[in-house]
């Protein structure tokens, strides 16, 4: 001990270890257990700020509970009788729309509904499919603010010419996204609307394009 400048041992040489007096030790102890306490610290800050994030985004995020849409069906017919859409048992009458269109339905509990508007070709004079097409998206785009309108294509509604398109704007502080089927019959033109926010117009999509294409006019 007296001729080692760490005063060890033969067996402290051995061992790697050495003899200390406890006093020396208090410094160290004190200044590791205060680094120790401020990592603890900014961990649980860092853990805290990433939970309350996580509850944030899960918040933003949340979407209630909505009920099952059936696969069963049930026809809405026209005040005249004259014509149909078919939708799951889930949706029902539109009372506040009903008088302002022929056919107005909606599902109480989401936001989406479908309305049908009928023109006698009659009392609009010598009008195509396509004018009376572009005059019904110049309509709209007056009625939302922002709106622009997707592309139109032409397809077949149990057998009658149509064109489908898609209005995108925003109306008070909503933005909403509406499927437009225009068409056309022996007498008569026809607007298939369907309504539902921006937000949600992918997951409604395939449902709304279903009750479009289900329009057929009664025989009688």
């Amino acid at each position: 001990m007296l001729v080692t400048a760490t005063g060890q041992r033969i067996g402290d040489l051995a061992a790697g270890t050495y003899v200390v007096k406890v006093r020396d030790l208090e410094p160290i102890s004190k200044k590791t257990l205060k680094r120790s306490l401020l990592i603890f610290f900014i961990a649980m800050v860092i853990l805290g700020g990433s939970f309350v994030n996580a509850i944030y985004i899960w918040l933003h995020n949340y979407q209630p509970p909505e009920a099952p849409v059936s696969r069963a069906e049930q026809n809405f017919i026209s005040k005249d009788g004259r014509f149909q859409i078919s939708a799951p048992l889930d949706w029902s009458t539109d009372p506040d729309r009903e008088k302002m269109t022929d056919i107005a339905i909606f599902n109480p509990y989401i936001q989406k509904s479908v309305a049908v508007v009928s023109n006698s070709k009659k009392e609009l004079g010598n009008v195509t499919l396509q004018h009376y097409a572009e005059k019904i998206q110049y309509n709209m785009t007056k009625e939302f603010n922002l709106s622009t309108v997707g592309p139109s294509s032409n397809t077949t509604i149990h057998g009658y010419p149509a064109i489908e398109f898609t209005i995108k704007g925003q109306k008070d502080v909503n933005h909403y996204v509406t499927h437009v089927a225009i068409i056309e019959t022996e007498n008569d033109y026809y607007q298939v609307l369907g309504y539902t926010p921006a937000s949600k117009y992918s997951r409604f999509k395939k449902e709304l394009h279903d009750i479009t294409y289900s329009f057929s006019e009664v025989r009688h």
